[in-house]
């Protein structure tokens, strides 16, 4: 599988724009980064497979901390964000 990059500016309604890329890798890792430093620097956090995404959504406090966070609001719009790139690029069986 190819890798699959998208950059985009995430407004998801908490009163926070969020510049970020989403990472697909060949081996299916999904990676989010927050370019929280003028667009051109900032924190990433690598998901092994979708179901570590799901976890995460109930419980963000180890994702806080590797991506330096203090708001769980920011913790929860961007696993949310990640969650929904796996599930928009997600393989499927024929």
């Amino acid at each position: 599988m190819d890798p699959i990059v998208i950059n985009e500016d995430f407004q998801p309604g908490n009163g926070t724009r969020y510049d970020i890329q989403l990472v697909r890798d060949s081996n299916g890792f999904i990676t989010i980064t927050w370019l929280l430093y003028g667009g051109v620097g900032g924190t990433s956090f690598r998901f092994n497979n979708g179901a570590r995404i799901k976890g995460m959504e109930n419980h963000p406090g180890y994702f806080m901390e590797k991506m330096d966070l203090r708001h769980k609001g920011d913790a929860t719009a961007l696993i949310q964000r990640a969650q929904r790139f796996n599930e928009e690029t997600a393989v499927t069986a024929d």
